[in-house]
């Protein structure tokens, strides 16, 4: 991706998660002079479902009734934060994950809120974005993001086809940044790595390649004691070198698969979408 000129941002409800990825989106579409589509999608009735016609009339009416307050919320938001932007508001009554994978289609990047327990998109649902999305995807935690966005990144480099997609759609911040660290977390072929920094230089990118170690591995009777599992020292690593770097974000390869009727999703991804603390640019 050499530049970015329409975003898309999903707005499920008037949630401080949801305002903070407005908020982010609309700083990046002022920053890049780029155009903002704000969606709010209220789940519509589901076709298959057998309804009385009683039924069918009152759950038409509360999801009517849902999307004007939702529309009404979206547009205060879009008036408060997006000024300056061309900005427009996108309603409608959908299934959210399905209309957000296909708006992906047509746009350079796609804003959401981090999962949060009990509100919003659920963490599957957010699996099904991260893999099926045509474009790159940034999450914004659901505490907020620093007021700067792209001074300081990380990016995670394990030399995976996913690393260098997000690698490569990252490049407009990767180019912007005051300051980039390459994060290698495992053994990398030195000739691949180097070739790799040689592609971010010709690129004009401030590289800093860093091999980090990964912490001590528990013992086996430490395993057993408590729930882990190497995806998540991968992901904790990750994290506590970004609050040591100052990073204000982290660029990542998404790694999942679709399989059947379920989606499985990489443990460093899943770690990530539960516990980041600062925004990730995922790529699949």
């Amino acid at each position: 991706m050499d530049s970015i000129r329409q975003i898309v941002v999903h707005f499920g409800d008037a949630s401080p998660a949801s305002q903070h990825a407005l908020g982010v989106a609309a700083a990046l579409a002022r920053q890049h002079g780029a155009g903002l589509s704000l969606r709010a999608v209220v789940e519509s009735v589901a076709s298959g479902a057998y309804l009385s016609p009683e039924a069918a009339a009152l759950a038409t009416q509360l999801v009517t009734e849902q999307m004007q307050t939702l529309k009404t919320q979206a547009q205060a938001q879009l008036e408060a934060q997006c000024g300056g932007v061309q900005a427009e508001l996108v309603h409608r009554a959908d299934e959210a994950v399905d209309h957000l994978i296909e708006a992906s289609r047509a746009t350079d990047l796609l804003v959401l809120s981090q999962p949060e327990p009990g509100r919003g998109l659920s963490l599957e649902a957010m699996a099904r974005i991260l893999v099926q999305a045509s474009c790159p995807v940034l999450l914004v935690p659901f505490i907020g993001a620093a007021p700067t966005l792209g001074q300081t990144v990380l990016l995670a480099w394990s030399g995976t086809r996913e690393s260098a997609r997000a690698m490569n759609d990252a490049l407009p911040w990767l180019r912007a940044a005051r300051q980039v660290e390459q994060l290698a977390l495992d053994a990398e072929e030195p000739l691949a790595w180097s070739a790799v920094q040689a592609h971010l230089r010709r690129h004009g990118v401030p590289l800093q390649p860093r091999l980090l170690p990964l912490a001590r591995q528990p013992s086996l009777g430490e395993r057993l004691a408590r729930a882990w599992s190497p995806d998540a020292s991968v992901a904790e690593a990750l994290l506590s070198r970004a609050a040591d770097s100052g990073a204000d974000l982290i660029v990542c390869g998404a790694y999942g698969h679709p399989r059947a009727w379920e989606l499985v999703l990489g443990g460093v991804t899943r770690e990530l979408l539960q516990s980041m603390t600062v925004p990730v640019l995922f790529s699949h």
